[in-house]
């Protein structure tokens, strides 16, 4: 028996020695590439959005008011401002539609509301923008970074597969323990379970992710 020898799955003759160099924090790498995705789409998003506005003061929503220029207004309460679209925006393409905001004075808002109606102005009602391609993007950005995690764990737990094979194979072991399989199959369920997933949605999902590492093992043990 050597004495200095270490029979750790790390360390098996066959072990490339570049992997002990490996950057152990790929995880948070790929987290922040993905936060940086969805940052710069959110970005590009509130950027498109505000450039369809145009800013004005309340003394010029009056003076459209009153000349009698405004096609719609919406009062939002929440975020305390005005916005409306003229008669001469709303006679354009909707692609080329531009609304203007100011802020909402403080004082009785239900009376501008009522003297908007007896104009004819039609308030209150969310004027509604084409922004459904921003977040179509914007979605598929959060769902291409969250993939990309997965990919990148994905990636580690083979990775550790193949050490490991590298050790059994050294110490003529099987590739499956039935029993601890089993053992660690049964608490990932319950996780899930509490986690409100159903334990069989779990279960396949360990299920193939086991099976792709029991193939990847048996080629390094077979080589």
């Amino acid at each position: 028996m050597e004495p200095n020898r270490n029979d750790s799955p790390n360390n098996g003759p066959n072990r490339n020695p570049g992997e002990n160099n490996r950057p152990k924090n790929n995880k948070w790498i790929a987290l922040l590439i993905s936060l940086a995705v969805v940052l710069l789409f959110s970005w590009l998003f509130n950027a498109v959005q505000s450039s369809k506005y145009t800013e004005t003061t309340y003394d010029e929503f009056r003076t459209a008011m009153l000349a009698d220029q405004l096609a719609e207004v919406e009062i939002q309460y929440a975020r305390g401002r005005i916005l409306y679209m003229t008669k001469e925006e709303a006679a354009k393409d909707r692609a080329q539609q531009k609304a203007c905001y100011t802020g909402l004075p403080s004082g009785n808002h239900m009376e501008l509301a009522n003297e908007l109606t007896a104009m004819g102005v039609k308030n209150s009602q969310e004027i509604v923008e084409d922004n459904s391609m921003i977040m179509m993007i914007l979605s598929y950005a959060v769902m291409i970074g969250g993939l990309f995690l997965v990919m990148n764990l994905l990636t580690k737990r083979m990775r550790i597969s193949r050490e490991i094979a590298l050790y059994k194979k050294e110490h003529n072991m099987g590739v499956v323990q039935t029993a601890r399989y089993s053992e660690i199959l049964d608490k990932r369920c319950a996780q899930g379970s509490l986690c409100g997933m159903s334990a069989d949605f779990v279960r396949r999902i360990y299920e193939f992710i086991h099976e792709e590492s029991v193939r990847q093992q048996m080629e390094i043990i077979n080589k």
